[in-house]
């Protein structure tokens, strides 16, 4: 009986972050069109293109609006965001997620956090303070 308890919750675990994945993907699959529908748009005032997907405040709608302007080759498409607390809520993440072209490097000094980011699958490497200290330590060095 406990075995089969057990499976059964292993089971519903999977379901659960098929589901969530799913939610995930439809999000950003809403973000592109809403995105796409936008970058034919004349605008006066960016509040008129302001949407969002994972930013705060329709970040996300003017970052994509501004993108879709600009001519960016693959290999210069590469973002740095400070502060992102757990990175659920945040002004690049759409950029990963609707362009895979996209890349960079997103950076919070709160270990809780970084730690919460780290365990998270989608999310990519993640720098902390102590590794940025040291970097820029590398740089001034040079």
């Amino acid at each position: 009986m406990f075995l089969k308890t057990i499976r059964y919750i292993r089971k519903a675990y999977k379901n659960t972050c098929r589901i969530l994945q799913n939610s995930e993907d439809s999000k950003v699959l809403q973000g592109k069109i809403i995105a796409s529908l936008n970058a034919s748009k004349s605008v006066k005032d960016l509040s008129e293109i302001e949407f969002k997907v994972f930013s705060q405040n329709g970040e996300d709608g003017i970052i994509q609006y501004l993108l879709s302007k600009l001519d960016i080759p693959n290999e210069h498409k590469i973002f740095v965001e400070f502060g992102v607390g757990d990175y659920y809520e945040s002004n690049t993440r759409l950029l990963l997620n609707a362009d895979r072209n996209w890349r960079g490097l997103v950076i919070e000094g709160d270990p809780k956090e970084v730690e919460r980011i780290k365990n998270h699958e989608n999310f990519g490497n993640i720098i902390c303070k102590l590794c940025v200290n040291l970097l820029l330590r590398k740089a001034l060095i040079k």
